[in-house]
Formats: C-alpha cells, structure tokens, sequence
C-alpha cells in the first residue's frame, strides 16, 4: 500500500509528507527502524529506483525536537534516497532522545512541538520551513528548502486519468470511526458503492450515481456500527452504449472501536 501510494503521489504533488511513527534514522536501539534495517534498506531502494522527489517525513516516537536534512537519512544502495526528516515532540512526554545523529542537532525539552510553513508564491518554487519550538514558542532550530514545482508536479496540471477499474483499499485500515475508500474509473459509467456486514446485510449506500472517468475518493463514517469486519463492494456499468459486462469488485475493511 505505501509504496502505490508514493507512486501514485509522485509526480501529482510537489510536496509529499511521510507521517512516521517511529524513528528513521539510527543504528542502535530497540524503538525505531534500526530494528528493521531489512526494511528501510528496501523502501530507501524503492525511493531512489522510482526517483520519489518532494519527500518529506514528520516522524514521532522520539520525544524530542530535531532535524536532519538529509544529510544521514539515506539508506539506499549506493545512496540516493537523502529526505529530510523533522522530528516535533515530546508535547506532554518526558524528552528523550532516540536514533541520530542529526544534521541540526536535538533538543529536549518539555512541552516542545514545530510547525511546517509551506509558502507557495506562485513561482516555479515552493519555499518549506521546518522550525522545531519550545513551550513559550521560541524558536530552537529551523531549516529551510526549496522544491522545483515544475520538476515534481507537470503531472498535476493534467486530470488523472486511469487506465483500468480499480478499487483501492480503504486508508486508515483499520480505522475508528472514519475511513476513505478509493476508486478509478476508466471510462464512464454507473456506479454503486456499498457496505456491507460481514454476513451480507447492507449497511449503506455510498453512491448511486453516473460517474465519468477519473479518481475518486469517498468518505465512510462508521461512528453508528459497532466494532468488526465489513465489506464495501463496486458495481460499475458502463454507459458507452457497447455491449460489455461490467465490473465489481469488493474488499474487507475493520472497525475497532
């Protein structure tokens, strides 16, 4: 799922925001990916092979503020895959620090936290600031980058276009109390989205609708339903007067209360 999305991302938007949960960056320890290394060492492979530009990850878990630009949160082969990497924390944590090191060092105070300034002018470039803060929100460390609009996004000025039906897992999965549930359509058609229990009852008609060719995107909200397994199923009929049979497809979600 990650890495279709990272495909499907680049080249669309100039800007992709990695949400980590754990730290990237690091060889010792027992929380973060220094004990997965098999696994970043891939996904830093398939940054730099399908050449994701525009990546940047807001990573948690560490209990402290702290930047990297790049500098040491390369893991591919030969290198390659260098992002930058902003760690805002620990808010009502104790600090702590965890992986390293860091370009811009770290910091570890209570009740600390960033923001993410993106100024868009219009221009050619987007301007990003990372600035890492203290609890009277003084500014402890910041940095700054640019990212070329027009080698990151020519895609985006296109409509996405797809180039077969295709229903995409629903993201968050499992999810409390509300998912999205993704679809592409490649020609035209009547489509029905629905949700079922897990014994075949209907739950709820998403949509009931003529649709063109594109991406959508739809929102469930479960916060009636109690906790369990559902099913939301595609029906697709197409409207460009050929006979043909049409489409469905179906997949499992979870709701955990």
């Amino acid at each position: 799922w990650f890495k279709q999305e990272l495909l499907s991302s680049n080249g669309n938007y100039p800007l992709i925001f990695w949400v980590n949960s754990l730290p990237w960056i690091g060889t010792e320890g027992s929380d973060g990916w220094f004990g997965y290394t098999y696994e970043r060492r891939e996904l830093a492979n398939f940054i730099k092979d399908n050449q994701i530009k525009g990546l940047v990850m807001l990573s948690g878990d560490a209990h402290m503020v702290a930047i990297d630009d790049g500098t040491n949160s390369d893991y591919a082969d030969g290198g390659g895959a260098a992002f930058p990497v902003f760690h805002a924390a620990p808010l009502d944590r104790s600090p702590s620090i965890k992986g390293g090191p860091y370009s811009h060092g770290t910091y570890t105070e209570d009740s600390q936290f960033g923001y993410v300034t993106i100024i868009d002018s219009g221009s050619s470039k987007i301007e990003v600031i990372l600035s890492g803060r203290d609890s009277l929100n003084n500014e402890l460390v910041n940095y700054t980058f640019n990212v070329d609009v027009n080698a990151t996004a020519l895609k985006s000025l296109k409509p996405q276009t797809p180039s077969a039906i295709n229903l995409i897992q629903n993201y968050p999965n499992p999810f409390n109390p509300v998912t999205t549930i993704k679809y592409e359509l490649k020609q035209a058609g009547f489509v029905k989205l629905k949700v079922y229990e897990n014994n075949g009852k209907l739950v709820q008609t998403l949509v009931s609708s003529n649709q063109k060719k594109g991406v959508y995107r739809v929102t469930f909200n479960a916060s009636d339903l109690a906790s369990g397994i559902y099913y939301y199923k595609l029906f697709v009929t197409f409207s460009d007067g050929k006979l043909q049979p049409g489409f469905e497809a179906f997949k499992k979600m979870v709701l955990i209360r």
